[in-house]
């Protein structure tokens, strides 16, 4: 899977980040490579091919260049990149050799903030996503340990690096990496989980769709209780059920009762038919 385009950008998909093909249309395809604003020898303007596998993240999109309402980010058929460095290519290459931290450390006399910026990418976070960029700044507050020896009295120089010398640059970077992973697999999870809710979701309307076609409500909130004590059965339920009961005879209808199916029991029927036999006698 190829990197992308940008320059000084090395994010792919295989690390989790969506890429965007360029586009199939001249016109739009030498917009976003404007954009890029890459340049090959003799200092031409680099625009893809047709047929070229060329992309572009998901960090050089803001999103409102993606349609809303979806999972799968989709861009807009009018998208164009615009989260890029400053300056032009040279810059943008010089940029990505240097040193891909500093350290600022504030009077050791105070509690000190070690301040650590990735450099690379640093375009890509925004006020509203902070959370969800790959590029980061980590903030470490350590307080000044009093380990200075016994033989000079102490000194400031020497005391400030002793302070972060734990805090050293490549274990900040291995951290800060394996935080950048953990993020990128709980973002990966969460479209999965959202999208299979959605799909559970659709799933349900559908077969309560199916089921309130041959069943009362009555018998849906039966199947949805572990028990039925408590349940009123509708006279609609008690007709179509003592109809089943006649068809089947007890036998049957028990045997139904058992699989599980929405029916009053046997002795509700029974109770049933008496009242309704008592009333037409009162009437007589």
């Amino acid at each position: 899977m190829p990197n992308c385009a940008a320059v000084g950008c090395s994010n792919s998909g295989a690390n989790g980040f969506v890429v965007h093909r360029f586009p199939q249309n001249d016109e739009r395809r030498r917009e976003w490579a404007a954009k890029v604003n890459r340049r090959g020898d003799g200092g031409k303007l680099w625009v893809p091919s047709k047929t070229s596998c060329s992309v572009l993240c998901e960090a050089h999109f803001t999103k409102d260049q993606y349609e809303p309402r979806r999972n799968d980010k989709r861009l807009k058929c009018n998208a164009v990149p615009t989260l890029f460095r400053n300056g032009d290519a040279e810059k943008q290459q010089q940029q990505k050799r240097r040193r891909p931290f500093k350290r600022i450390v504030v009077n050791p006399s105070e509690q000190e903030k070690v301040e650590i910026v990735l450099l690379d990418h640093a375009y890509g976070c925004t006020s509203s996503t902070n959370a969800d960029c790959s590029e980061a700044t980590l903030l470490l507050e350590t307080t000044q340990e009093n380990d200075c020896t016994d033989d000079g009295g102490g000194g400031g120089g020497d005391s400030s690096s002793t302070d972060v010398k734990n805090a050293t640059e490549s274990e900040l970077v291995e951290k800060l990496r394996g935080l950048q992973k953990q993020l990128l697999q709980s973002q990966r999870e969460k479209r999965l989980a959202q999208s299979k809710l959605c799909r559970m979701k659709k799933e349900v309307v559908r077969l309560s769709q199916n089921i309130s076609s041959f069943l009362n409500k009555d018998q849906i909130l039966h199947l949805m209780k572990t028990k039925s004590k408590g349940l009123e059965w509708q006279p609609e339920t008690l007709k179509d059920s003592f109809a089943l009961w006649v068809s089947c005879g007890t036998t049957g209808y028990s045997a139904l009762l058992n699989k599980g199916y929405p029916l009053p029991s046997v002795r509700t029927l029974q109770r049933s038919v008496q009242r309704v036999t008592n009333c037409m006698d009162v009437a007589d």
